[in-house]
């Protein structure tokens, strides 16, 4: 990373795998970038309001599959908001899609560590040993570092 970072090298990588928050064999991988294009095979609501303007990016966008791929040029389009028309790069897809076939085909899956549940006494504390953990560990909305 440093050699892209401090000597404005390119990097070794033209593809790169994007994830869901649970991830799940029998859905796979949720999006793949190849060069300059993106595809989603799903798609999911973020944490936009929910009046945001790219209805994909508010919390009340259910899960959605695309089929073909949405795509999108990142160089033209880095936000994502303007989905290419599919039949017009369908090589371009064809491509990705083989990355994504490739890729999965040799992913060991392993179990979801979301799926596990949530456990505060493994959560970074603020106050560290401090007595009784976990409640301790509180702190104040204004005191939050974001």
């Amino acid at each position: 990373m440093a050699p892209i970072l401090f000597e404005n090298k390119t990097s070794n990588r033209n593809y790169y795998i994007y994830y869901p928050d649970n991830v799940s064999p029998s859905e796979g991988i949720y999006a793949v970038r190849l060069n300059q294009y993106k595809a989603h095979y799903y798609s999911h609501g973020g944490l936009c309001p929910k009046d945001y303007p790219d209805t994909v990016c508010r919390s009340n966008f259910s899960k959605h599959a695309y089929s073909p791929p949405s795509l999108y040029d990142l160089l033209n389009d880095p936000s994502e908001v303007y989905p290419l028309d599919a039949s017009e790069y369908t090589t371009v897809i064809a491509q990705i899609d083989a990355k994504k076939k490739q890729f999965e085909e040799n992913m060991k899956w392993g179990l979801s560590q979301m799926d596990r549940g949530h456990s505060p006494s493994v959560e970074p504390c603020a106050v560290p040993h401090c007595t009784p953990f976990p409640t301790c560990c509180a702190t104040k909305e204004d005191q939050i570092c974001l």
